[in-house]
């Protein structure tokens, strides 16, 4: 590091020499400049010009020595910040080579301690393969019996299902014949009563026929026998109340039944 800041320094300095070389050319160039043209003047201005002149570089021998001591003294200034800045590198170097040093042997402590976790969760793996393979032995036999107890609980199922159906079957045909022994009944018990309602019908016509005649009879003739007129009477009033009781009786068998 400090033979790369030397040589940097000697660059700088070698660039401040071509730098005041080139001042002092262009100086030379323009005192050439001056020179011809003082040729063109006359030479009472000339001589007034070189009094001037003499003044002038009294003025800037002066400058030019107050210039060098300047110069001097910040070259010194800058010597010494770069000497200084020089060990500032040096310490940072040195802190850098020794972070560097702790940053490596941690980078090592890491690849160690990765490879350990690697090497341990390798073996992890393979344990827990292992254990996934009898796990999945396990489970297999497991389901082959499972699958087996449930094949043969199906087939019990299955033969239990049959004889049930059997059973409700033969249970559903015995329940069909017995409606049909109702429906039977039902259809007799409806034939007896539709007979006993057409015997029933002509008994009340007869009835309130009978009862019709009789009551007019009677009340025709009330001047010959006067006192069946209330037996008349009554006679026509009750072949009334018949066949208004047949008419509400006629009413709700056919609202029943349809006929």
């Amino acid at each position: 590091m400090l033979d790369l800041l030397d040589f940097l320094d000697l660059l700088d300095f070698l660039d401040l020499l071509d730098f005041l070389d080139l001042l002092d050319f262009l100086d030379l160039l323009d005192l050439l400049d001056f020179l011809d043209l003082l040729d063109l003047l006359d030479l009472l201005d000339f001589l007034d010009l070189l009094d001037f002149l003499d003044f002038l570089d009294l003025l800037d021998l002066l400058d030019f020595l107050d210039f060098l001591d300047f110069l001097d003294f910040l070259d010194l200034l800058d010597f010494l910040d770069f000497l200084d800045l020089l060990d500032l590198l040096d310490f940072l170097d040195l802190l850098d080579f020794l972070d560097f040093l702790d940053f490596l042997d941690f980078l090592d402590l890491l690849d160690l301690l990765d490879l350990l976790d690697l090497l341990d969760f390798l073996d992890f793996l393979d344990f827990l393969d292992f254990l996934d393979f009898l796990d999945l032995l396990d489970l297999l036999d497991f389901l082959d019996l499972l699958d087996f107890l449930d094949f043969l609980d199906f087939l019990d199922f299955l033969d239990f299902l049959d004889l049930l159906d059997l059973l409700d079957l033969l249970d559903f045909l015995d329940f069909l014949d017995f409606l049909d022994f109702l429906d039977l009944l039902d259809l007799l018990d409806l034939l007896d009563f539709l007979d006993l309602l057409d015997f029933l019908d002509l008994l009340d016509l007869i009835v309130a026929l009978g009862l019709a005649l009789g009551s007019a009879v009677l009340i025709t003739m009330r001047d010959t026998y006067p006192g069946h007129i209330d037996l008349g009477f009554f006679m026509a009033y009750t072949s009334c109340g018949v066949l208004v009781l047949y008419s509400l009786f006629y009413g709700y068998y056919n609202r029943e039944y349809g006929g």
